[in-house]
């Protein structure tokens, strides 16, 4: 509900699309398949820490503050964001139980990858 309120804030600057439909996507609006996924770069930081036998989480907060990677809804979000998905699909992905990037800073993200 949180984010829904936040992305209807920021409507003004976000692509929000709906596929229109043609014969080849059989009016459903999509074509072809859009892959979602978490990805963390092996850092120096991030080195060190599996060096020092560090656990996922520890590996996991360093990389979302040092960086700036994306949990799974919050890179489907920016891909909603980008005009590559839409919001009805981000219904399918988990949420995780992390503490989520606010929608204008994904939006900021967006705009320099």
């Amino acid at each position: 509900k949180e984010i829904v309120d936040e992305i209807q804030q920021n409507a003004a600057k976000l692509h929000m699309r709906r596929g229109r439909g043609c014969p080849t996507c059989r009016q459903s609006g999509y074509q072809g398949r859009q892959g979602v996924y978490e990805l963390i770069s092996v850092s120096p930081a991030i080195r060190a820490l599996i060096h020092k036998k560090q656990g996922a989480g520890a590996i996991l907060c360093a990389a979302r503050e040092k960086e700036n990677v994306n949990m799974l809804f919050e890179e489907g979000l920016r891909l909603f964001i980008i005009g590559i998905t839409t919001l009805g699909e981000l219904q399918h992905l988990p949420r995780g139980d992390y503490k989520m990037k606010s929608v204008a800073d994904i939006f900021k993200d967006a705009q320099v990858n």
